[in-house]
């Protein structure tokens, strides 16, 4: 009797620590779910006080209603001319080296 009532006990704590692990293990995997769900969206994009106001869109018509409209948006101005570009100036030529010394530049790959 007594071993019947040990192996009992121990088969229901087997059992216990076997439901515990798998309660345990679907609640990880649905918390995982639903952060990855969350970060899969893109967050709302971010407005400054110096933002252009967005223009409405227009609405969906038929092109001979859209046709005088047109035209008078596409009004174009002629492009100013380019400034001319100044010349580069000539790099001074470099002076020369003493004896025994080598001319070498140093690049920094901090910062």
């Amino acid at each position: 009797m007594v071993m019947k009532n040990f192996l009992l006990g121990l088969s229901k704590f087997i059992l216990g620590l076997i439901l515990a692990m798998l309660i345990m293990t679907l609640a990880g995997a649905s918390m995982l779910r639903y952060f990855m769900a969350r970060n899969a969206e893109p967050p709302e994009r971010p407005t400054y006080a110096n933002d252009l106001p967005e223009e409405p869109q227009a609405s969906v018509t038929t092109p001979e209603a859209d046709q005088p409209q047109l035209e008078a948006l596409t009004i174009e101005e002629p492009e100013p001319e380019p400034a001319p570009e100044p010349e580069p100036e000539p790099e001074p030529e470099p002076e020369p080296l003493t004896a025994g010394a080598y001319g070498a530049i140093v690049t920094q790959p901090v910062g």
